[in-house]
């Protein structure tokens, strides 16, 4: 278009012939323009297709798509024109097996639609320029299928596979050697038989897929009753262990008679939650849930402490234990709480099996894998024959009946303490005669590497002069040195990277005392590093401060922040932030927040002898109101409610600003999962599993959240 007109009328249009047009002004003095429509159809492509398991980016070396009926699947297409804004390009689609039809045309590059039965499907698109040239239909191939309930099993039997492969082997050898003497025409023929089969077992490797899909599945729904059921379970537990601890406390005044019952009622409900504890751990190592928390540790502090713990049992049954360690090791680097359990369990096996005899521990560098740690179980104790060993790592087996009946135990403890050592990626392997005893060697690396959170981090600096540590999270260098510069004048130590990845792992190693977290991050943005903080146990109590040039606050408070700054940062009012997280607040009373009436009334009770004003509440919904009356000093919360659960209520906790200072410690019988953890937002100070605490263990945690409270006024 070459446009030569000088005012806006037109006054004729003509054609040349062919594809070009004139327009003239209302004489020839005012100009002509020459028009010519392109004929180029133009170039359409597909940039990515999500789907509801994954997010494709189209190549020609993408896997076939993949989705399930009910789930939204959407197409992102876009045109290359050379006429054509692409605000104004437009766009047809189709799914061919629903409709031959084009669709309306539309300027929207997006796709969507939710399937309602499986098979393969082609999606078509074409792009339309303003000349109304339409391009080259651009065809996906996608499949749909149903979800794992609603798949038929058509699982063949594996040894009736084997056979299958066996017959068609057979088949197809007795056809070769009997068409070698036929003509070239029936080599053709054989050929062709062979093709189908292997087309045939190809289908059957594909149905074997599916069932082994549709298994894993049936286990993750029996991981999910299983957690379910240990809320069903703890919550009589939590009553018949607090119960019997408060009339333990009254008989020692009143009547000593009873305490030895009282005990027997106690330990016999602590067995139970430890059976109950058992399975759970094994389903969730075997459906991938059991999730690693490494830290430094003292190895010395830590064998002390499990000698204090174990030496009543081995006691119990006249043995004598004894610990060494070699000199050289100092400390160590893994998850410490299964550590414990670790030895805990195998020292716990040795005690039951063995009678005025010794056990011995010995803990040395490992002679079977470099930077490792060996921990030796050495007793005295019945022993095992090869035919036993050789099934003991096996769940729910024990050495045989008579053992069983004899010394009790569900079979477990050696399996769940097989898996924590290998998720660490350590080993267990064992040494048994009948009558000489048996040693336990455990092989951990000297610094565990947990495989699933692996990443990299950069890590701009680390200060130690103070105890009082701030980690900084901001991809600007320019930020990060005025933050830096800001910082060591008040005295701060001071942690810095420059990634949302690096800022997680810096904060789970050295535990800062406040983060402050830039939102705008490329790769992994604030919020994200935000949710992934307060989705960690380790880390979700840890007050973050939002620093971003977007004025969200709602959306930082929502999701756990602390405290909300917009950039450029006021620099005397992060000060005065920073100077409020070293101080805390006043408390005046605890509100119960428990739909069980034993558990309630057990809670109340306990607290009322200690001294504390106490208010209860059925359900959130209750306990909101009497917050609204009165603020308590810290609320316990149950999470399993009706009406309104315990997350919801501490969600809607957090929204009220005037309540934000207000800790809360959770009491639940629930197994709670990761995403239960994301889904509390760090709105909690503490959680503890029903059943799984001593009433001195709840006093202890609610006496140090009043103390600090008291610090702070």
């Amino acid at each position: 278009m070459r446009d030569g007109l000088i005012g806006n009328t037109i006054s004729s249009l003509t054609s040349s012939g062919g594809n070009t047009y004139y327009f003239a002004g209302q004489n020839m003095s005012n100009g002509i323009s020459k028009y010519m429509p392109s004929n180029s159809s133009g170039i359409t492509q597909v940039k990515d297709i999500i789907t509801s398991t994954r997010k494709y980016v189209y190549n020609n070396d993408m896997d076939t798509p993949e989705s399930i009926t009910g789930n939204r699947i959407s197409f992102t297409v876009s045109a290359s024109n050379y006429n054509t804004h692409k605000d104004k390009q437009q766009f047809r689609f189709r799914i061919k097996e629903i409709s031959e039809d084009w669709g309306a045309t539309t300027t929207k590059p997006v796709f969507e639609w939710v399937p309602e039965v499986a098979g393969d499907f082609h999606f078509e698109v074409q792009s339309i320029d303003r000349d109304l040239n339409y391009s080259a239909p651009v065809n996906i191939l996608f499949k749909v299928k149903y979800p794992w309930y609603k798949e038929s099993g058509t699982a063949i039997p594996f040894w009736g596979f084997i056979l299958l492969i066996i017959g068609f082997s057979g088949y197809s050898t007795r056809k070769y050697n009997s068409q070698r003497k036929y003509s070239l025409y029936l080599k053709e023929q054989a050929q062709k038989k062979d093709r189908e089969v292997r087309k045939s077992l190809e289908g059957k490797n594909a149905e074997l897929l599916e069932s082994q899909k549709a298994a894993e599945a049936a286990n993750e729904a029996k991981s999910t009753f299983l957690a379910n059921m240990s809320h069903e379970l703890r919550t009589p537990l939590n009553a018949i262990i607090g119960y019997s601890e408060m009339l333990i406390e009254d008989a020692e005044d009143e009547n000593e008679d009873f305490i030895p019952d009282l005990d027997k009622i106690n330990n016999s409900g602590k067995h139970l939650l430890g059976l109950i504890n058992d399975i759970l751990d094994l389903s969730k190592v075997e459906s991938g849930k059991m999730e690693l928390y490494i830290e430094e540790f003292d190895l010395v502090k830590i064998m002390s402490e499990i000698e204090s713990t174990i030496k009543p049992l081995v006691e119990k049954n006249n043995n004598a234990l004894t610990i060494e360690i070699d000199s050289n090791l100092k400390t160590m680097t893994a998850d410490i709480t299964k550590i414990r359990q670790i030895m805990l369990n195998l020292l716990s096996n040795s005690s039951k099996f063995t009678n005025d005899g010794a056990i011995t521990i010995h803990v040395s560098n490992s002679v079977s894998m470099d930077n490792a740690v060996d921990f030796i179980i050495a007793d005295t104790g019945i022993g095992m024959s090869a035919e036993q060993v050789d099934k003991v790592f096996k769940p729910f087996t024990q050495a045989d009946e008579k053992t069983t009946r004899k010394f009790g135990g569900t079979g477990l403890g050696l399996t769940i303490t097989k898996m924590f050592a290998e998720m660490m990626g350590g080993d267990i392997s064992l040494t048994s005669g009948e009558g000489k005893g048996t040693t336990f060697t455990v092989t951990i690396p000297l610094v565990v590497v947990d495989k699933k959170k692996q990443s990299t981090e950069i890590i701009t600096d680390v200060v130690h002069d103070n105890d009082y540590t701030i980690l900084v999270i901001d991809d600007d260098d320019n930020a990060q040195d005025m933050m830096k510069k800001f910082l060591e004048k008040q005295d701060f130590s001071i942690l810095q990277a420059t990634t949302g990845e690096g800022g997680l792992k810096l904060a789970a190693e050295h535990m800062p005392d406040v983060i402050t977290l830039d939102v705008m991050m490329p790769e992994m943005d604030g919020w994200e590093v935000l949710a992934a903080l307060q989705g960690n146990e380790r880390t979700k109590n840890i007050p973050v401060i939002m620093l971003t040039m977007a004025d969200e606050p709602d959306i930082g408070y929502s999701l756990g922040a602390t405290d909300y700054l917009t950039k450029p940062v006021d620099w005397k009012e992060l000060s005065t932030i920073l100077k409020n997280h070293q101080i805390q607040s006043d408390s005046e009373s605890i509100l119960i927040v428990e739909d069980d009436e034993i558990t309630r009334d057990m809670l109340r009770k306990s607290l009322e002898t200690n001294d504390y004003k106490v208010r209860s509440a059925v359900n959130g919904k209750e306990a909101l109101e009497k917050v609204s009356e009165t603020k308590p000093g810290l609320i316990i919360l149950d999470l399993m409610m009706p009406e309104m659960d315990g997350f919801e209520f501490a969600e809607r906790l957090r929204e009220n600003k005037e309540w934000l200072d207000i800790p809360v410690v959770v009491i639940t019988a629930k197994d709670l999962t990761k995403e239960d953890h994301s889904r509390l937002k760090g709105n909690v100070e503490a959680i503890m599993q029903k059943g799984s605490y001593s009433k001195n263990d709840l006093m202890s945690e609610i006496g140090e959240r009043i103390k600090k409270l008291q610090v702070r006024s």
